[in-house]
């Protein structure tokens, strides 16, 4: 029986004084994604006050209270919600259950200032969550929430409440200025928690902590990154989660695969995302490769090709489909930069047929050795604007003195295809390149004093 099933059938056998009430609540609570029936129960329920409430956020946590809270945040571009979204694709796909309980509480908090303040108040740090979440939603509401968050115990909740707001305060800027000094105190605590749930040295690994992982029972959550620090957030569930730094992340998966278990997201962030600790992330990409063989057979061809794209020797052969070629780039690339006859070919039909897809496969000509490659990139880097920085960023790992031009225009290109141009600088850098940015960044050109500050973090570029 599925686990809302259950807990509904044991609730509802239960004897209170409000049998039929309460016994109402939980049906049209158990009926809200039948087809037919939604409506009728969510206006049951909209009519049931605190009752109602009770009763969809007892279910809305069944299956854990970050999963509920993300579920009633709906489309907030917040990273802390899109990591749950996404791990709940294939839940979603069942039903919609917990998605709608999670949202109806949180509307019902939106419109019922009586019930908001009683959630504010709340002994459940739930219940409190939501209501920061409900105040977002309510005109000029924010900020005395945030006022009143800066007094919270519960340590889940002050890192929660903190990625919030911070979260708020990027996507609308007219909120970030009345919020940004009231936040100060939560964001002290948030970081005093933070620093106490830090692995930065291999003597910090926790045996606790590898106990948790050697188990299945704490999961990696993805990386971030602020400025040059990157971050492997472990997490155990509320309240229990761990920041592995760079400078620990080996050492733990060690600890770990001593266990049995090798879990690679442990060092795969480490050994392809940051720059600036080279130590660590030759140890945690040479780790990562003598491991190949252990991890899933299905997964080993993309391991293998973002650890290659980072620089690693490994010892397979990466391979790819031709006829998918817009679905497997990565592959491609992985290909190309061991020396793969046919991916050098399908990288040059890709690029001269670039207007048939929506991505642009120019950046991977810098792969592909020869004249005819460079050429090409040239040519494209004149006329299509949208793709300069790719293009541009292949002309560098060509070591074609043409990119000298093109630096200046490519580093002030909106967007993301900068991270290529950033890629092939860190991997291909000249000295007339070298030159030819620091020029750039004396002279104040967008993007060049940036570019030039993350080559010399990185130990590309000296100073």
């Amino acid at each position: 029986m599925h686990r809302l099933s259950l807990f509904v059938a044991v609730l509802l056998l239960a004897g209170t004084a409000h049998a039929v009430d309460d016994a109402a609540l939980w049906r049209a609570a158990y009926t809200l994604d039948k087809p037919g029936k939604g409506e009728a129960a969510e206006a049951t329920l909209l009519q049931g006050g605190a009752s109602a409430y009770d009763v969809l956020t007892k279910l809305a946590r069944v299956n854990g209270e970050e999963r509920a809270l993300a579920m009633a945040a709906g489309q907030r571009m917040c990273p802390m919600f899109l990591m749950h979204r996404m791990s709940m694709n294939g839940l979603a796909a069942q039903s919609r259950l917990p998605e709608k309980l999670s949202q109806l509480a949180l509307k019902m908090l939106v419109q019922s200032k009586e019930l908001r303040q009683r959630a504010e108040t709340s002994a459940e740090p739930f219940d409190r969550a939501l209501a920061l979440l409900a105040a977002e939603a309510v005109p000029d509401a924010l900020p005395g929430a945030v006022e009143r968050m800066g007094k919270e115990q519960e340590p889940w909740l002050v890192l929660w409440a903190t990625n919030f707001v911070g979260c708020v305060m990027q996507l609308d800027r007219a909120k970030a200025a009345s919020l940004s000094e009231l936040l100060k105190p939560l964001s002290e605590r948030a970081q005093a928690l933070r620093d106490a749930k830090t692995c930065e040295e291999p003597s910090q690994v926790d045996p606790h902590w590898v106990e948790l992982l050697a188990s299945g029972t704490a999961t990696v959550q993805g990386w971030s990154r602020t400025g040059d620090e990157l971050r492997v957030p472990v997490n155990a569930g509320p309240g229990e989660s761990l920041d592995v730094l760079p400078g620990c992340a080996v050492a733990l998966y060690e600890a770990v695969a001593e266990r049995g278990r090798y879990v690679r997201e442990l060092l795969i962030p480490v050994a392809t995302e940051q720059w600036a600790a080279k130590g660590a992330r030759q140890a945690a990409g040479a780790r990562a490769v003598k491991d190949l063989e252990h991890y899933p057979e299905n997964q080993r061809n993309q391991v293998a090709a973002t650890l290659v794209n980072a620089g690693f020797t490994v010892p397979v052969k990466v391979t790819f489909q031709t006829e998918q070629f817009f679905v497997q780039e990565e592959l491609l690339e992985a290909a190309a930069r061991q020396g793969a006859p046919e991916a050098k070919a399908a990288i040059l039909q890709a690029a001269f047929c670039r207007d048939a897809g929506s991505i642009s496969p120019v950046r991977l000509l810098g792969f592909v050795k020869g004249r005819e490659a460079a050429d090409l990139a040239h040519q494209v880097a004149r006329k299509c604007p949208r793709v300069l920085p790719d293009a541009t960023a292949a002309l560098v790992r060509l070591k074609d003195l043409r990119a000298l031009a093109l630096l200046g225009p490519a580093l002030a290109a909106p967007g993301f295809s900068r991270d290529s141009l950033r890629d092939a600088l860190m991997e291909s850098l000249t000295p007339q390149v070298a030159a030819k940015l620091r020029a750039l960044a004396e002279k104040k050109a967008a993007g060049a004093e940036e570019m030039v500050r993350v080559l010399k973090a990185a130990q590309v570029m000296r100073e």
